[in-house]
């Protein structure tokens, strides 16, 4: 497997799962992406990898018949107030555990590290409630849904377009106990900035981190809001496009490479089932509109019909059409940045600083004058 650019890989660690010789790992590189790294003597060209590979060897997509899209909100108000939007992953993760099924699903690990999990119990599938704008671990996970299958266990797992992509490559046929959950994805962040964005909040506040959400509901109204709590009993809460860890996420600095020709962001979606937030719900009927979250649900298969059927009445439902839900929400490219090459030529040389003196001036974080000074000298 040759990957010639950067954009040629997703991170999806598909390669590694399929390996038979354990040949390949996920390395970071400089900006903090995963690629993976083929040990040549362990190598036996067998082509499994590339085979695999989501982005190298596109999945082919089957036109869907009979979309449907619902905006969605959880009748238990206290399970939609801690999740993103409106409380839909709970539901739909519940009914598989409560069906002897197992869920995969993205976690915080205790250092607040982004990872994917297996979970068969409500303590572990908690953990997977949340948006988390940094990149997944994804570990040996599509090893573990091969052998969930193979035990006749239905299982659910949620990720990323292309993470759905990878594990169905991986697994090579249509599984029927396999239900799949796709985002409607802006792109993933680098893991290595956000741990130097939360090493920078720890020093500022003086503590060690406790608790990390990307989708805090404490500033009214529903708006993406990041929110950190420490040990010392303080709290830093802010609106997302107002952190420069967000704002740069949001402005399409932190993307990865490969989500700027991702073949899988289109209407034609990957999933049995999409989620997203309901942007512009007041637009279309404002009864429905609480601020406290509207989940949109796209239902793009028969077995994705099944399972919203089977738990719909634990949700007040509206139908609506494609225009109507798509229209404040982005499915499709995501265009780079122009200051993209720039922000990531000044961060290799400078770290976390070069993003908070350049790209949120009013970010208040207290940089040290010799990082500014080494900014200025880099930007000559």
């Amino acid at each position: 497997m040759k990957i010639e650019t950067l954009k040629e890989c997703c991170g999806c660690a598909a390669c590694l799962n399929k390996c038979p010789k354990n040949a390949i790992v996920m390395k970071e590189n400089k900006q903090g992406y995963s690629y993976p790294d083929i040990d040549k003597n362990k190598c036996i060209s067998c082509g499994l990898c590339e085979k695999v590979c989501p982005i190298l060897n596109k999945l082919k997509k089957s036109k869907i018949q009979n979309q449907k899209f619902y905006a969605v909100k959880n009748k238990n108000e206290e399970i939609r107030s801690i999740s993103s939007s409106g409380g839909v992953f709970n539901e739909i993760a519940d009914y598989f555990l409560q069906n002897n099924g197992v869920v995969y699903g993205a976690i915080f690990t205790k250092d607040f590290k982004v990872k994917h999990i297996r979970a068969e119990n409500e303590f572990d599938k908690n953990k997977m409630r949340g948006s988390k704008y940094v990149q997944s671990d994804i570990q040996d996970v599509y090893k573990n849904i091969e052998s969930d299958l193979k035990k006749n266990k239905q299982v659910l797992f949620s990720g990323t377009p292309c993470q759905i992509a990878a594990v169905k490559k991986y697994l090579g046929k249509e599984e029927e106990n396999l239900v799949t959950c796709d985002i409607i994805c802006h792109g993933v962040s680098s893991p290595k900035v956000f741990r130097e964005y939360l090493k920078m909040q720890s020093k500022k506040f003086k503590s060690e981190i406790t608790s990390v959400s990307f989708r805090s509901k404490k500033i009214k109204g529903f708006v993406q809001s990041m929110e950190i709590e420490f040990k010392n009993g303080q709290r830093y809460l802010q609106k997302l496009y107002k952190d420069v860890y967000g704002y740069s996420f949001l402005n399409e600095i932190l993307i990865r490479h490969s989500c700027f020709d991702c073949p899988y962001s289109t209407i034609n979606r990957i999933g049995d089932i999409t989620l997203g937030d309901f942007w512009g719900i007041e637009h279309i009927t404002k009864s429905f509109d609480d601020k406290k979250g509207v989940s949109l649900v796209i239902i793009n298969t028969n077995k994705g019909k099944e399972i919203f059927n089977n738990i719909k009445d634990n949700f007040q439902v509206i139908e609506t059409n494609q225009g109507e839900s798509l229209k404040y929400n982005r499915i499709g490219k995501i265009i780079k940045s122009k200051n993209y090459e720039k922000f990531w030529k000044r961060y290799e040389k400078v770290g976390i600083a070069y993003l908070s003196i350049y790209y949120y001036k009013k970010y208040i974080c207290a940089i040290p004058q010799k990082l500014i000074n080494k900014v200025k000298v880099g930007k000559k």
